[in-house]
């Protein structure tokens, strides 16, 4: 609350079910927190990480981290920065990527596309195997976990699914994310069969760069709200085909 993020405690209750954690304390006073979500055995994201106003600067962030880190030999990490975190992360090795866009807003009516359809139990296996090359990860858990309350929808192309989107409440509104598609306009068609489902709702997306879909939400009402980058440290690697990431924590 302290630094305006949205999440809820329903939002913090998956992270942390997903998630290992660390806090940090003086004084019996929690002062720091940060969590690492593992996704299969070589790559992970570090995020929440949070400092209070007046430790920063004194080396909680990095002890988080490291502690994260630690006996995680040959693992890829990936995380989201604020600008504050930008040289602190420099520091311990991670390199920028690429950049998320945060587009929010309430869309205008929208047609959906007739090649995108809600998901059935069927389209899993499409689903788990279109994400794990989008993120360079298995994030079969954090699936599987959103498939109990999220709605999904997928792409399909000559009968053969080859995108998916998911559409869940995040914070005072809806987030989609993530989405993985082939091209932008496959993308769009996803965004836009999501999107008609919460007429006159808060809408946030979470698109990546390279995806060139930031200026088409704004055509169609969201706005910018901010950029971040991506940072990676190791081997692992997002695809041209993920789009808009699942929220900053996940990627």
């Amino acid at each position: 609350a302290s630094v305006g993020w949205p999440h809820t405690h329903k939002d913090w209750d998956m992270l942390q079910r997903l998630s290992h954690g660390r806090v940090a304390r003086t004084r019996g006073q929690t002062v720091g927190t940060a969590l690492r979500t593992d996704f299969g055995p070589a790559l992970s994201t570090l995020n929440m990480i949070l400092v209070a106003q007046r430790m920063r600067g004194q080396g909680v962030a990095r002890a988080l981290i490291a502690a994260l880190m630690e006996g995680q030999d040959g693992r890829a990490y990936r995380l989201i920065s604020t600008p504050a975190g930008r040289p602190l992360y420099a520091k311990m090795g991670f390199a920028e990527v690429g950049g998320i866009v945060h587009m929010q807003g309430c869309p205008s009516t929208l047609a959906p596309s007739g090649r995108a359809v809600l998901a059935s139990a069927a389209d899993r296996s499409a689903i788990l195997a279109q994400d794990a090359c989008a993120v360079g990860g298995d994030r079969s858990r954090l699936l599987d976990a959103l498939m109990t309350s999220a709605t999904f929808a997928v792409h399909a192309e000559h009968g053969q699914v080859d995108g998916f989107a998911c559409l869940r409440a995040f914070g005072a509104g809806y987030v989609i994310g993530p989405v993985s598609a082939p091209d932008a306009e496959a993308g769009k068609a996803l965004i836009c069969f999501l999107a008609a489902r919460v007429p006159g709702q808060i809408l946030r997306l979470d698109v990546t760069e390279e995806s060139g879909l930031a200026p088409w939400l704004a055509e169609i009402g969201l706005a910018e709200v901010t950029r971040a980058p991506i940072l990676h440290r190791g081997d692992a690697v997002m695809s041209r085909n993920l789009l808009a990431i699942c929220n900053q924590a996940f990627g």
